[in-house]
């Protein structure tokens, strides 16, 4: 009993976590990876963390980046239509070419009515902690039924990494997407080294800063419930089962 918390979680083996986002949402979408904060320092995924704070954080930051984002794409019409400034038909021109640029006039509406303050989603993942991937532990020190699936993945990677004591899941899998020390994945290339990981049976990796954050790979969004979401108005229920940056 000592090693379960208040929702017994560790029995459930499921994993409670908070995200942040600048969109209202009542399902996982993978197509919205990138469209939040915007590069995928950690890999290609979901992101969360096991700290209301974090969710907090990245809720406010990635609301302020997309506000700034369609405020620039808004003025950049306005001011291209501003050519002639004293043309008397400049605001009809200016409400025509708004609704005729793809996404501004929807995009202004939601700049208005979505991100203000965003969202934050307290959220129940359901897979158990152990079947992850650790992804600043090193290769050897992995679990071992997590180290035979990545055996699975590239069982010589793994062998020429687990021989290093500095070689450690972040280095296999950016590796697998097919960056170097010098040069980074693409975005493509870690979606390809994503897929393939939770092919094999791996459905993310963790990783530390400040708290327990963790990224989901493509393919566990119907594992993902929202128990509520909050930030604009008070807290609500949000019960629908959840799946998805």
């Amino acid at each position: 009993m000592g090693k379960l918390d208040q929702y017994g979680d560790a029995v459930r083996g499921v994993i409670r976590a908070f995200h942040g986002s600048p969109y209202d949402w009542d399902r996982v979408d993978m197509s919205m990876v990138g469209k939040g904060e915007g590069p995928l320092d950690e890999g290609f995924g979901f992101y969360a963390s096991d700290k209301e704070g974090v969710g907090n954080w990245y809720r406010q930051h990635t609301s302020y980046l997309r506000r700034k984002i369609l405020a620039d794409q808004m003025r950049q019409v306005r001011d291209g239509l501003r050519a002639e400034p004293n043309d008397p038909q400049w605001h009809a021109k200016y409400r025509r070419a708004i609704g005729l640029a793809p996404d501004v006039r929807q995009q202004a509406s939601r700049l208005q009515r979505e991100f203000p303050r965003g969202r934050t989603y307290e959220l129940e993942i359901g897979v158990p902690r152990d079947s992850l991937m650790e992804y600043d532990v090193p290769v050897y020190a992995q679990q071992p039924e997590v180290l035979e699936k990545m055996r699975a993945v590239d069982s010589t990677l793994v062998d020429d990494l687990i021989e290093s004591p500095d070689a450690d899941g972040a280095m296999f899998y950016n590796t697998l997407a097919g960056g170097t020390a010098l040069d980074p994945p693409s975005i493509r290339g870690q979606r390809r080294a994503s897929e393939m990981l939770f092919g094999a049976g791996i459905p993310g990796h963790a990783y530390r800063g400040n708290a327990d954050n963790y990224v989901f790979y493509p393919g566990t969004e119907d594992s993902i419930r929202i128990l509520r979401k909050y930030g604009i108005m008070a807290p609500i229920a949000a019960g629908a089962a959840v799946g998805e940056e």
